[in-house]
């Protein structure tokens, strides 16, 4: 795991991938501290010590398992709002990988208790994020049940248009093609050419790479849901 730098005074002790501001404190407390991930850096890696858990506040990430075959199996991605390595195990059961640069909150777990009872609000907030995770997980089950290439991909665009969708319709794959496709359990091949079959048919508009507008999304859901 990546060691993490202290900052003080706005001031970065040494060069490194991670940066931690100050802790804030709320009655007292030590209880979140603000913390600066590059792209490509480990947060936490399987099977560490589950000390801490996070809030994504800019950026995004993904969760990683490798499989006893070797093989990387993507399990979730995080996009701000999400909480990431919120779990009641003691150690981390997947990696966390920045895909962009990050900004991300970060609660020591040792305080959820006592931060629960004391602070109403983020209780409440801790719930719908908690609630939110389990939502996209199991959309996820239901979405690798659909044998067909082209279904997982449709699936998986519309979810990301509900996520990150901005008010004329675009939005933004911050993953490679090669992410999409561990996620989704296809070959790189595959995903890429279920992307040209999507353009051809006129279902999504592509103008550079990871920028995507669904042409009629209610349509696509109708077409889905008929399958």
């Amino acid at each position: 795991m990546l060691q993490t730098a202290i900052q003080a005074r706005h001031v970065q002790a040494t060069p490194a991938l991670w940066s931690a501001g100050q802790p804030r404190s709320s009655r007292g407390r030590i209880f979140e501290t603000k913390v600066t991930v590059e792209a490509g850096a480990t947060i936490f890696e399987e099977g560490a010590p589950a000390e801490y858990f996070y809030k994504l506040v800019t950026g995004s990430i993904r969760l990683v398992k490798i499989l006893s075959d070797g093989h990387r199996q993507i399990c979730d991605f995080h996009l701000p709002g999400d909480l990431v390595g919120f779990a009641n195990a003691d150690d981390h059961d997947f990696s966390a990988e920045a895909i962009q640069p990050c900004v991300l909150i970060r609660y020591r777990r040792k305080d959820v208790d006592t931060l629960i009872k004391s602070d109403a609000g983020f209780a409440c907030e801790l719930q719908t994020l908690t609630a939110k995770g389990l939502s996209s997980a199991y959309a996820h089950m239901v979405r690798l049940c659909h044998r067909s290439a082209y279904d997982r991909l449709a699936r998986f665009l519309l979810s990301m248009a509900d996520r990150t969708q901005s008010a004329d319709g675009w939005f933004e794959l911050p993953m490679s093609r090669c992410d999409i496709a561990d996620y989704l359990g296809l070959a790189h091949e595959t995903v890429s050419r279920v992307f040209t079959q999507l353009k051809k048919a006129g279902v999504i508009i592509e103008p550079t790479l990871n920028r995507i507008k669904l042409i009629d999304q209610d349509a696509l859901e109708d077409q889905l849901e008929a399958a």
